[in-house]
Formats: C-alpha cells, structure tokens, sequence
C-alpha cells in the first residue's frame, strides 16, 4: 500500500471515532447555501472537533497503537530508533517489547511505571538482596502489597515517584469471585460464552482477573484471557510482554455495546484495550495467528465483554475477600482428617486463586504478565517412598521468586511439608534419589558448554532432599576471548577446552578436568533412569480433578 494510501486509510478509520453529529451538520450545511465565512467557522470548528477527538480517544495505526503504549528501551521514546551503542545496562539485551498496562505513554501512569520499572531492574538484578534475610524488614508486603518492595530504599523510591507524577498507591486489596465480583464493580461485564474467574480487586476499582472464552454452544472455541482494568489517578505496576510489536495487525472495532475499543493480533497473543475517561481496559488473549485466534475471533472476544460496566468505576466495598470453597489452611491450622489429595487440592486452590503458598507467605504474582494458569504440577511418587508427592513448578513471577517444590504428606500424622525448593526451568527427577536442576543465572566462571546446575539427594531418613553440591564449568576459549587469564591449563590435562568446578560446602572450589568429573557424574548419577513428570497446567478443571482422583 502506498504511502499516500495508508495516510488516507488512517484519516478514514479517524472519523469513525467522531461524534455522528458533527458529520451530519457539516453535511447538511452543505446542502445549504451559505456565505463562504460561514463555512469556514464549519471547517475550523470541526477542526477543533477532531483536535479534541484525537486527543482523548483515537485509536488508528501508528496514532494511538500499540507504538504508544510501548515501554522505550534503553532510554528512549517511543518511535525513536534503538541506540545500539546506549550503555544503560539495566535495559541490555532485552529485545522483546514491553507495553503499559495503564496507560498511553503520555499518560503520567505510564510515565510512573516506566521510571519504576527502571529503578526495579537495575535495583536488584539477580535477586540477592531479596534472598538475603538481613535486608527483607518485616511489613513492606503488607503495606506495598502490589508492589514489589522489600527494602526501606525501594519503599522510598516508590513513594518519591508516586508524588512526582501526583499519583496515589495501592492501599487494600480482595479477592473476589462471581456475583460478588459483579456486585462490588457494580454489574456484570462477562456475557455468553465468556467465564471470568475470581480476581484481585484494589480500592480504587482497579482489578485484574483471569477468564476463559468459548463462545456459542455450537463453537469449539476455547481461549484463556487475562483481563486488567487500570483506574486513573493511581500507579499501577503492571506491564505486559508482546514479544515484538511490528508482527501485530492493528484495527479499530466498535464492540456490540457500542464502544470503540483497538485490537490486535499477534502470532502468540491477542490484544483488546480502549482508553476510557476514568480508566484503562486491556484483555491479553492467551491465542494468536500461529495458534488458533483470527480477526473474527478476537472481535467475538471483545463482543463478550460489556465494556459499559467495565469502563463505569465506583468505588468498591472492600468488605473482605470471597472466593469459592475452603478458606486458605495456614501453617497453623488444623489438618487432621483431611486425605493426601484433599491437602494437595488446598495446596493448588490457594496458590492459583489466593496466590499464597502452604507457609502463608505470599508467592509475588505478576499480574498482567501472564496467567497462573500457566504454572504446573504433578502428582506422583517422585522420591520412590511409596507415597505420591505434589510437584509444582512455579514461574508466573521476577525471577527471584520463580522456583520448583516438592510437597509430602503423611495420611497417618497430617503432616504436610516442603521436601524440596529449587530454580524451575531445567529440573530433574532420578529414580535414584537424585534431583538436578539449573540455576537461574551463571555467576561463575565464562563457560557456554555447561550451564551450572545443583544436585540434590533424597534423604529417606528425614524425608526430603539435601544439596550435595552446585556444579560450574570453566571454557579455555571464552577465557581468553574476554581476556580472562586464570584457566588452570595444568588441569586441563586431557585438552578438553573445560574445566570443571563441584563445590561442596565447607570445600573450597577445585578445579577438576573432564576426565575426573566424568567419574564424579558416574558416581553420583550413573545409569539411574530419569522419571518422567507429566506436568498439567494450573487450570481450574485440572485443580478440581486433584481431590476426585
């Protein structure tokens, strides 16, 4: 299409957003005779018109996209190249683009989180301070639960950034599910063939929630969503991946309530969100192109929503959280009586509905990001102690926080305890006992054939899994790429090119050459048999199958 096309194709799809009125008057005036001055205040007030339209709710391509949405990288605007050379290190090698869930970049809400998530990144890369218990003071959860701050300093920032752009935070959260939902946003804004699941609603009406699509009775559609309303007025830290923004189609769409909302399509995700006076309304569609979702499809999706309701915010009775079946079974409630499957049916239902894991604790859930439904779990003997154990790998979080658990439970006691916590990605099972699993970042030495992984050992005695050691690699070749002069070429007696570090605690780091660490792997994994794990995802149907088994 050419370039003078394109410019008129965006004009047209522009006055689709103007008031009908005014194209009737300008037609009728035409229609009439009329002294030239007088169709020039015609010409000038429209002018004004479209100015104003523009400016609060147009949405056509390269205007109000998905371009001004985007989170700049490194430290630029959007629209503006990518400075290959930029030393912000705190944006390096992120090549995915990121969208605010608040806001169009002007908006100072977008303006809030994007300064915020820049401070976050660079603040604590790898997760250490979050780990160390010295500098995680008590109370900074439940006083900034829809942030993540663990420290006085990241409190102070927040707050500092919060008063620069005249924005308020997030005081109260509840968990809310069904009529309830309905009744504190004050209607229903799913229709037929759509099934929004429980949430997590702020006092000031902002909300995010799962849901599921399937439409008509005869349709063998079926799409989860994540669906995220954005009050004005409060900083919201929500922002959401799209991969690359350049593969998305983009088109403006009225939906059947009448409101003109943008979607787009991307190959792995769908997008539907519309700028509304009071708030920000975005729905991720967890389907795109190279999935099952088409144009038709996503417009049905955004016919399912009432966007009348959603778009109408009132302030929310925050009487409490009300969600479906059991109340959340702490550290210190009573257990006896329930069976393996009941307590492993908790352990699932409170994590994917109540974010909260069998301690209590809070277990970080990015919202917006993606869906807990997309974390998930087993159920089998994985130790070989003849009892089934819940396996959970969880993801939907910063890094810090991801992780893979292990959970046992003794019937006859109504013991319920953790047999293992580790990195989730590359975790694995042997049916010797043994458990390895990568870490999630590679501090150690250079080294691209190896990444560094933990072993662990089963401990039938006191039924759960011990470290035996972290294992890292050391590469003769990238060492002397980066300039590295310490590869212990004495070691490296067979010439492999690596060397090998297994470091036990309480022993000090040795390197070994590939020989002598091809004996060690004998030794403690040999032919052992590795177990095959068949993960579900975290859905409703597959938690409510846990306790009919």
């Amino acid at each position: 299409m050419s370039g003078e096309n394109r410019d008129s194709r965006k004009l047209a799809d522009a006055f689709g957003f103007v008031d009908d009125k005014y194209l009737d008057l300008v037609e009728s005036e035409q229609r009439s005779k009329r002294p030239i001055w007088f169709y020039g205040g015609i010409a000038a007030a429209f002018l004004i018109c479209m100015l104003t339209v523009f400016s609060v709710g147009v949405i056509a391509a390269d205007w109000f996209g998905l371009r001004s949405l985007l989170l700049p990288q490194n430290t630029q605007g959007p629209g503006q190249e990518n400075d290959e050379s930029s030393s912000d290190d705190d944006w390096q090698g992120r090549t995915d683009d990121e969208i605010s869930l608040s806001g169009y970049w002007e908006s100072p809400e977008t303006q809030a989180l994007y300064e915020w998530e820049n401070f976050v990144r660079a603040y604590d890369p790898d997760g250490q301070i979050a780990i160390e218990n010295d500098k995680n003071p008590i109370g900074f959860a439940d006083r900034y639960l829809a942030y993540t701050v663990y420290t006085q300093e990241m409190a102070d920032k927040l707050e500092e950034i919060a008063q620069k752009y005249g924005l308020k935070l997030h005081t109260k959260m509840n968990l809310v599910w069904g009529e309830e939902f309905a009744y504190r946003l004050g209607g229903k804004f799913w229709l037929d063939g759509n099934k929004a699941y429980s949430a997590y609603l702020y006092e000031d009406g902002s909300f995010g929630c799962d849901g599921n699509f399937s439409g008509r009775s005869d349709s063998d559609v079926n799409m989860e969503y994540q669906l995220r309303r954005a009050v004005k007025g409060t900083l919201d830290a929500v922002a959401l991946n799209v991969n690359h923004i350049e593969d998305y189609e983009e088109w403006q769409y009225q939906t059947a309530d009448g409101e003109r909302v943008m979607l787009a399509l991307g190959p792995y995700k769908g997008l539907i969100y519309g700028d509304f006076d009071s708030c920000f309304i975005s729905v991720n569609v967890l389907e795109g192109t190279k999935t099952v979702c088409n144009r038709r499809e996503l417009e049905q999706i955004a016919d399912s929503f009432d966007f009348t309701v959603l778009k109408n915010v009132q302030t929310p009775d925050m009487r409490g959280d009300c969600v479906p079946g059991k109340e959340w079974l702490g550290e210190d409630s009573e257990t006896t009586g329930l069976s393996m499957r009941d307590k492993y049916y908790e352990t699932l239902f409170n994590l994917r509905y109540l974010q909260r894991w069998p301690d209590g604790t809070d277990c970080e859930y990015e919202g917006g990001r993606s869906s807990m439904a997309d974390n998930t779990f087993a159920i089998l003997d994985v130790d070989r102690d003849g009892a089934e154990e819940l396996v959970i790998r969880y993801f939907t979080s910063a890094m810090a926080w991801k992780c893979a658990k292990v959970y046992g439970f003794d019937e006859s006691t109504g013991n319920f305890y953790e047999e293992l916590w580790e990195f989730p990605a590359d975790i694995t099972f042997y049916d010797n006992g043994i458990v390895t699993a990568g870490l999630s970042h590679n501090h150690g030495p250079v080294c691209d054939s190896l990444w560094p992984y933990t072993v662990w050992q089963y401990n039938e005695a006191v039924d759960s899994y011990e470290l035996v050691c972290t294992v890292y690699g050391f590469d003769q070749k990238l060492a002397e790429e980066f300039g590295i002069d310490t590869y212990p070429k004495e070691v490296d007696t067979d010439n492999y090119g690596t060397v090998y570090y297994i470091m036990r605690e309480g022993i000090q780091d040795q390197a070994i050459n590939r020989e002598n660490y091809e004996k060690w792997y004998q030794e403690t994994i040999g032919e052992a048999g590795k177990i095959e794990v068949s993960y579900q995802k975290m859905t409703d149907e597959n938690i409510e199958a846990v306790k009919k088994k």
